[in-house]
């Protein structure tokens, strides 16, 4: 939805970027108002609007995953072995397209975004709905489909497919230039190298140079997993000898370049570096016999396919229409660990395997290939539960009822707020050592979630992070409780804690301050879903919170004045918890003291909240640490998935 007032709007927005309160600032800005009186009736609509909007530049600003690229003076996105600049993704796109607009007087031409990109981005972006095509198929009578890798499909697919869509009939056509003249030697070292920790690159340039001995010259297409890792190589030591001759094929490269570089990947001593994607429907084709009479080009694939189906279509990029052609293998032992961590075979014996090798991949990765499909039946149910939704919005557009319209509308934009976590650390002289290593973990684990969140593109809820650190009265007013307010991302958990540092304690701590101050902030009105308590002592007692107050400050030797701040009223945990618990927040205790202090120390947590030992000593990384706290967050935001996407990210951290 574009119109002035909304385009004057999203200025004022990117004006208080900066500032904490620039939400509340924009919703009662004139800017605001001016909207909500050219759209009569749809304050609500607009208020969330201006919520997501605001969501998504916090989150561009703090480089929250959005892969994005600039494209000819427009914002892109990466589409099979193109780009895209018809797709939107959010406000993302639209803050994207004016950063880079500043940037118009850059001396990195690459990174300009024209100002007509921005008009076209600038407007109110509403969700309408969303059409599964998985469930394409299933409106139409008869399906009829071509394939290329039809033998190739795995059994949960040819399963599916027949039980989902009733596809049960298979014609296989003969090739029309008769059998393949493929040549790969797969039960050779040259024809399937496992490249060790460190000479992935160097074996890659060996298997480039082996094809191109002599006077042949073959042309050679490299296919990379990933933009990064071609990069990667690309940049490498070991690839300088190729380098000023080498073509490189990434899904941003501009269209009229690609269509070149392909055309060349053909040629009598080519090196072309491409991603998977254009492993998959690109025409290869050669024009010079001499290719053909030296064994035509060679494919050199440096990862194992997670489908049977992207091998063989890799496979094809060579030996096509009746020309010969070969293919090798040069994959990097980390990247084969989760297919062989059951350990059966070991790296060590697969090396050894010759003829049986490829068949121990194959069965490995089918085996993991159906376990993951799983997940991808779980996606298409919920896509069709949207797609449900999506024909009803579509009904009711077509018969014109404008109240349901409406209605529909606002429940597709509704502003989701973020769940709410404030982290309680104790920062006494006790946890010095402790709170060191605590600063890193928060930073990495904030990171983490941020990434895990991004990548989800939707499917988790998100989340921000008040850290909090307490000590006790004798450090006075200013110090007893410290707090960040909501943060948005690791850079800023990282700014806040650098400026922490310890106090004294009094044997147990003030932790009922920092359950005081979750209840404060759900009086302010900002929803508090849980808290998480970490120290080594456990919570005044009502008698020692009149004693301590009563303290003198413990550097100045000063007395403590309690009159006039938000601590004046003294406070005793179990009321503190009880309020907590009242408005359903869960309270989590992470124990990492002496054991004799531990069962104080879980008094604190609520009957649904964790109650967890964490020893450190023998947890030198805080990994423990870390998915311990990560544990409860995922669960709250995406589930039990959310959770298990996590250790199995991070699982190889110990």
């Amino acid at each position: 939805v574009q119109d002035q007032t909304v385009s004057a709007l999203i200025d004022r927005m990117w004006s208080l970027q900066s500032d904490e309160e620039g939400r509340s600032k924009v919703l009662r800005s004139a800017e605001f108002k001016a909207m909500c009186s050219r759209f009569q009736g749809h304050d609500k609509l607009l208020e969330n609007a201006v919520k997501v909007m605001w969501r998504d530049l916090k989150a561009y600003n703090r480089k929250a995953a959005h892969d994005y690229v600039v494209y000819d003076g427009k914002i892109g996105y990466k589409e099979q072995d193109g780009v895209t600049t018809g797709v939107t993704m959010g406000y993302m796109t639209l803050f994207a397209a004016m950063k880079h607009y500043e940037l118009k007087n850059s001396q990195n031409i690459e990174d300009f975004v024209r100002k007509e990109e921005v008009d076209r981005r600038k407007g109110l972006v509403l969700e309408l709905g969303a059409f599964s095509y998985a469930e394409i198929p299933s409106k139409y009578d008869t399906i009829i489909g071509l394939t290329g890798t039809l033998k190739e499909l795995a059994q949960v697919e040819k399963e599916y497919l027949s039980a989902h869509y009733g596809i049960r009939k298979q014609t296989f056509l003969p090739p029309v230039y008769g059998g393949g003249k493929l040549d790969f030697e797969h039960a050779t070292n040259r024809g399937i190298c496992i490249a060790s920790s460190g000479d992935h690159h160097r074996e890659i340039v060996n298997a480039i140079k082996h094809q191109q001995r002599g006077d042949t010259k073959r042309p050679i297409m490299v296919f990379f997993a990933t933009k990064q890792g071609l990069l990667d190589f690309y940049r490498s030591n070991e690839f300088s000898f190729f380098k000023k001759s080498a073509k490189i094929v990434k899904e941003d490269t501009m269209a009229e370049e690609k269509e070149g570089y392909i055309r060349s990947a053909m040629s009598k001593g080519s090196v072309t570096l491409l991603q998977r994607e254009f492993g998959r429907g690109t025409d290869f084709k050669c024009f010079d016999d001499t290719v053909a009479q030296n064994g035509g080009a060679h494919v050199i694939q440096t990862f194992l396919s997670s489908s049977a189906a992207e091998e063989t279509q890799i496979k094809g990029r060579t030996a096509r229409q009746g020309d010969p052609g070969s293919y090798s293998m040069v994959l990097y032992e980390d990247d084969l660990k989760e297919l062989l961590k059951d350990g059966m075979p070991d790296l060590r014996a697969l090396r050894g395997m010759g003829e049986g090798r490829l068949r121990v991949l194959h069965e490995k990765r089918d085996a993991l290939y159906t376990t993951h499909f799983e997940e991808v039946k779980s996606n298409i149910r919920e896509a069709k539960a949207s797609d449900d939704q999506a024909r009803d919005f579509q009904q009711c557009l077509v018969e014109g009822r404008g109240g349901d319209i409406v209605q529909r509308l606002t429940e597709y934009n509704l502003f989701k707020a973020p769940h709410h976590v404030v982290i309680l650390m104790d920062a006494t002289y006790s946890m010095e050592f402790l709170l060191e290593r605590t600063k890193v973990m928060a930073q990495k684990l904030l990171d983490r979630l941020d990434q895990l969140i991004a990548e989800s593109k939707g499917k988790y809820g998100d989340f921000e992070v008040c850290l909090a650190v307490y000590r006790n009265y004798s450090s006075g007013p200013a110090k007893v409780l410290e707090t960040s307010g909501w943060l948005e991302g690791a850079a800023d958990a990282q700014t806040f804690l650098s400026g922490i540092h310890c106090g004294r304690g009094q044997g147990n701590e003030a932790i009922e301050v920092g359950l005081q101050y979750a209840n404060k902030l759900f009086d302010d009105g900002e929803r508090v879903h849980q808290v998480i308590v970490m120290g080594d002592k456990p919570p005044n007692t009502r008698d020692e919170v009149k004693e301590n107050r009563k303290m003198l400050h413990w550097s100045t030797g000063e007395t403590n004045n309690w009159t006039g701040t938000e601590f004046e009223q003294e406070t005793y945990f179990k009321d503190e918890r009880a309020k907590l618990i009242q408005n359903n927040v869960t309270i989590h205790s992470l124990f990492v003291g002496k054991q004799r202090y531990a069962p104080g120390f879980f008094e604190v947590a609520s009957d649904d909240g964790l109650k967890e030992n964490l020893p450190l000593d023998s947890d030198p990384n805080s990994e423990g640490f870390t998915k311990t706290i990560a544990r409860p967050i995922l669960k709250a935001v995406g589930g039990d998935e959310a959770v298990q996407e996590y250790l199995k990210k991070y699982s190889y951290i110990k």
